[in-house]
């Protein structure tokens, strides 16, 4: 009997060794970050560290020359570099790590878990977090455990076979995605650039939003147009309170501004891609805009959990979680590269995207409407008032 499948359509065995590899990842990254917070030497102090306590307990551990790691960059430099060094720090460290094991079971891979968490419990109890900074002894007790940590998180690494720098390698690639250096910032290709010009977004359009009261309890509707001519249906809040999601459509707009990719606007303008059968139905059809409205809803949710009424407006930046769980929704569609024909959106991408719709859907509000023009060319959304007092329907 062949082995139980995801939903992703991978093995389960395959996709739960890529969540683990995804968790040690993080965890090392934590560990640097605490280090760097410590005023630590993460190579020297933490790797070589416990090299050096692991060497007093196990005669094993000294066969591995730990003279090897020593290098004049910290190993957090080295690893912006994606350089043989870095992995080679990486995998020699793992490799003494794993000569003082005594477990190297999968069975048994529920101990080290355990040594992570108390770990990271007996270090937070013996830190007096309340000190602006980390004191000589605070050093040593935070290298201590933190060099512990880094143990258990390679033993992990080796029962499920993987190589210690692979790990890190791609946890690097995922923090870029999300902070990566404003010069690497980079736009996603546009989705359609290979389809006839009018099944093609337009590369530069204006959506004026019209707000108006109905009814005894003067509910609100509002309604877009392009050029004079409506687009979609009249909507209101669906809700009992005037949360102004009637405006929701910016969301959609900043995803087709900032990423390139609306299933729902492309329908909406009537420029679903019918050259193509397949990204017809697989891009454009009703499964890709359920996605997209699920995404929108998603971010709302979250918007109003953070900031009330305000939503996003005052926000920055939104979680590292809310843009995971959108990356997995989105999978399977072109957004995050199934297509193969362009990369997939970069988390940066994704914030963006849902901080600009956002401040745009907060302008749309406080004025009643307006004027929202979207640039792919520029990946640019803006937002002006009416040029004069907007007529009733």
């Amino acid at each position: 009997m062949s082995g139980a499948r995801g939903t992703k359509g991978l093995p389960q065995n395959l996709m739960i060794q890529g969540e683990v590899k995804k968790k040690l990842g993080n965890i090392i990254w934590h560990v640097v970050a605490i280090a760097r917070r410590a005023g630590l030497d993460f190579q020297k102090d933490i790797l070589l560290g416990n090299l050096n306590k692991l060497a007093g307990k196990s005669p094993s551990a000294s066969t591995v020359p730990r003279e090897a790691l020593i290098r004049r960059q910290k190993v957090v430099n080295l690893l912006t570099r994606f350089g043989d060094d870095a992995a080679a720090i990486f995998n020699r460290y793992q490799a003494c790590a794993w000569a003082t094991s005594k477990y190297k079971t999968k069975s048994r891979a529920l101990v080290y878990l355990v040594q992570i968490s108390q770990n990271g419990s007996e270090l937070i109890s013996r830190l007096d977090l309340a000190r602006p900074r980390f004191d000589a002894d605070q050093r040593s007790i935070t290298a201590d455990s933190l060099g512990d940590v880094m143990w258990y998180v390679a033993a992990i690494a080796k029962v499920y076979s993987f190589q210690l720098n692979d790990v890190v390698a791609d946890n690097i690639k995922l923090i870029y995605s999300r902070w990566p250096p404003r010069k690497h910032r980079i736009p996603t290709g546009l989705y359609d650039s290979e389809a006839p010009k009018l099944q093609q977004i337009p590369r530069k359009f204006t959506v004026e939003f019209i707000d108006w009261a109905v009814g005894t309890k003067m509910r609100r509707k509002a309604i877009m147009l392009i050029d004079g001519v409506v687009v979609g249906d009249q909507l209101t809040d669906n809700s009992y309170d005037d949360d102004g999601y009637r405006f929701h459509d910016a969301l959609h707009l900043a995803n087709l501004a900032i990423l390139g990719w609306s299933p729902v606007f492309r329908s909406l303008l009537k420029r679903k891609r019918k050259f193509d059968p397949q990204i017809d139905e697989v891009e454009d059809g009703a499964r890709a805009q359920i996605v997209e409205e699920a995404i929108v809803k998603i971010t709302h949710s979250y918007a109003s959990k953070i900031g009330g009424e305000n939503l996003l407006n005052n926000q920055k930046n939104v979680r590292f979680e809310l843009l995971k769980w959108i990356h997995e929704l989105a999978e399977g569609h072109e957004v995050a590269g199934a297509d193969g024909r362009t990369r997939p959106c970069e988390y940066w991408e994704w914030e963006r995207a849902i901080l600009e719709g956002f401040r745009v859907y907060g302008l749309l509000r406080e004025n009643g409407g307006g004027r929202v023009s979207v640039n792919l060319e520029q990946r640019s959304i803006k937002f002006r008032r009416h040029r004069k007092k907007a007529a009733r329907i």
